[in-house]
């Protein structure tokens, strides 16, 4: 997949490209892939931006800032306003009620948690929480994204 990482400080973008540089050096070193293939998918498939509206044109956000409802909600709404109207929002949330943080949207349909273990490039699990909003085609949307990843999930109803 192509993906956007968005974080408003350019010194924590730096630091992420550098961890997943580091884990393609390892998958190389295993021989799990090439290393053309590594450089070619940083390259090509890893965009990253401080500006929020860099997320406009994505099918998927994962939000994963600190577990606090104010800093989440601020965020969740933010995205409701720049994404397009088809994507949907998952929030990497370990201990908050999703529904509240579908509140502040103004599509609770397209809203659920998707808490991924961690580290999750080893731990190939994944938790997705419906809320009490949440669609049966978003759930069947995220399935079809995680099922060319080979991630493992469980789907626990709020």
């Amino acid at each position: 997949y192509s993906v956007v990482l968005c974080d408003l400080k350019e010194e924590a973008l730096a630091r992420a490209r550098r961890a997943i540089e580091r884990n393609f050096r390892s998958a190389v070193k295993r021989g799990n892939i090439s290393t053309d293939e590594a450089k070619g998918t940083l390259e090509r498939k890893l965009t990253t931006t401080t500006e929020m509206a860099g997320l406009a044109n994505v099918d998927y956000v994962i939000e994963a800032v600190f577990e606090d409802y104010g800093a989440k909600k601020e965020v969740m709404s933010r995205l409701d306003d720049v994404c397009k109207p088809t994507c949907i929002l998952c929030s990497n949330t370990s201990s908050l009620d999703v529904d509240v943080l579908a509140a502040a949207t103004t599509r609770p349909r397209q809203v659920l948690g998707m808490h991924f273990f961690s580290p999750a490039h080893v731990m190939k699990l994944v938790e997705v929480v419906k809320g009490e909003h949440t669609s049966a085609e978003t759930l069947h949307q995220l399935s079809d994204l995680l099922q060319p990843i080979r991630v493992s999930h469980f789907l626990h109803h709020h």
